[in-house]
């Protein structure tokens, strides 16, 4: 995406005045680390997530996301922020030019046996590890929006942790 900017926007609210094209979570398990996957043998590591489906909100689209990518069903979901993504001459005419990408922090409910990811035409299972949360962005590397995001969001579950 060579032409879109990010903008990282805090926020407990999903916006509606673009619509949202991407959900992944944050997901903690009771030590504190974090849950991240990859389907590729180049250990490309990233969230697990996706796109919402004809008629999905973008909260559904995680949850089914999570099970299809990470088989990890999650709970204590909420909301972090959303990047506003513009993107002039997007060559997806359905994104439009500005739209949103739903970040949510969770925890693991249960990691399920892994399986194949559905969406996929070939075989894939993705691999998933367990990093410690303040190390995150040695695997994913977001750029300084990135960096914010992961420290809102170990911030938000260690507050709501305490609860």
């Amino acid at each position: 995406m060579a032409d879109a900017t990010f903008t990282w926007i805090p926020t407990r609210e999903v916006p509606t005045d673009y619509q949202v094209t991407q959900s992944s979570g944050i997901i903690f398990d009771t030590n504190g680390n974090l849950l991240i996957g990859s389907m590729h043998s180049n250990n490309e590591w990233n969230l697990f997530g996706g796109s919402p489906e004809e008629g999905e909100s973008a909260l559904d689209a995680l949850l089914r996301e999570c099970i299809e990518e990470g088989d990890v069903k999650i709970k204590n979901i909420h909301l972090l922020g959303v990047f506003h993504v513009h993107f002039l001459q997007n060559p997806n005419p359905k994104e439009g030019e500005d739209f949103y990408q739903a970040r949510y922090i969770a925890d693991i409910d249960e990691l399920l046996p892994q399986t194949p990811d559905p969406d996929e035409k070939e075989i894939t299972i993705w691999q998933r590890i367990l990093v410690p949360a303040e190390t995150i962005t040695n695997y994913i590397d977001w750029g300084e929006n990135g960096k914010r995001m992961f420290q809102e969001a170990i911030k938000l579950h260690s507050s709501l942790s305490q609860k």
